[in-house]
């Protein structure tokens, strides 16, 4: 999917705001057991958090982002009604808010074991008990909040369904 134009908060009332996506996904039947999803998805924007280009704010240094996620799921199947899901993915940001440049890469690994009606990838619904770990390449990583670490580990719990 590619789609450009205006969007974002503040991008219907700038006449400056420009966006491109992409993203494209899938899903691989690898064998009856094991299945792989894959995701890669890039966000383009400028001006699209309302900031316009003045004397004081030229368009190259306006608010711009520049994001990127690449992401793959294999899973395994247990039986009709459990199957493991492992998940590694990369993230970018490059945000310009105003003159400020910031650059950040993320990286995650999750391991779910997954509860469902059938153990397909798309089968819903589904409750999924899941550990994450997260990395945030950042100079006070992921805030005040996880005591400025940079990797964490995040437990919980997921329920899902789909109409």
């Amino acid at each position: 999917m590619v789609w450009s134009g205006q969007a974002g908060g503040g991008a219907a009332d700038n006449e400056d705001a420009r966006t491109l996506f992409f993203t494209s996904y899938g899903v691989l039947n690898i064998n009856p057991l094991w299945q792989m999803a894959s995701e890669v998805t890039y966000l383009h924007g400028k001006n699209i958090w309302g900031l316009t280009e003045s004397v004081d704010t030229p368009v190259k240094e306006a608010e711009t982002v520049d994001r990127l996620l690449v992401a793959v799921r294999p899973t395994r199947r247990v039986n009709d009604n459990f199957r493991w899901e492992f998940t590694a993915s990369y993230g970018y940001d490059k945000s310009n808010w105003s003159a400020q440049t910031t650059t950040t890469d993320y990286y995650t690994a999750e391991i779910a074991g997954v509860i469902t009606v059938n153990a397909d990838y798309f089968s819903r619904p589904q409750i999924k008990p899941f550990v994450t770990y997260l990395y945030k390449d950042a100079k006070d990583g992921w805030g005040a909040d996880f005591d400025n670490e940079k990797g964490v580990l995040q437990f919980g719990v997921e329920a899902e369904i789909w109409f």
